[in-house]
């Protein structure tokens, strides 16, 4: 059982890249499964170039600088965790999309499991080929009392 995660990420990765992702919500469950997947470089190819990442007060300010210093710690922390999405909402554009979340992920194994609330805002711009890709993202949690 242990490894059913891994095999759960692996055929969500697999269905999410099974077609590439074309709408802003087929991109967003394709770069969560990636994560969930470890798959750096599936991470790397839904973010623009120019992506700023928000994190825990700290600005990633380009995917070389996210891929170099924070998504691997991501990937781990992904992998070893399951997010449950509460609540999301999509506010279309032409060219430019927000997806904002609720989440609660569950951190760990128990009997040290720990649980945190946390929300999501992901932007979305079309590149130059008009595929979606992600233009910005910001990430904040918190730990939840048990």
């Amino acid at each position: 059982m242990r490894h059913l995660p891994s095999l759960v990420s692996l055929l969500l990765l697999n269905a999410a890249f099974a077609a590439a992702p074309t709408t802003p919500s087929e991109v967003v469950a394709a770069f969560h499964a990636a994560m969930a997947a470890g798959q750096a470089a599936e991470v790397e190819k839904l973010l623009l170039p120019e992506v700023q990442v928000y994190e825990f007060g700290h600005v990633e300010r380009n995917r070389a600088e996210y891929v170099a210093k924070h998504l691997p710690e991501d990937l781990a922390q992904a992998r070893t965790s399951s997010t449950r999405v509460l609540q999301q909402q999509v506010l279309p554009g032409a060219d430019l999309v927000l997806v904002s979340s609720e989440t609660e992920t569950l951190v760990g194994q128990a009997p040290t499991m720990v649980r945190h609330a946390g929300t999501e805002t992901l932007v979305l711009r079309r590149d130059e080929a008009g595929q979606w890709r992600i233009a910005h993202i910001h990430w904040s949690s918190h730990k939840v009392k048990p």
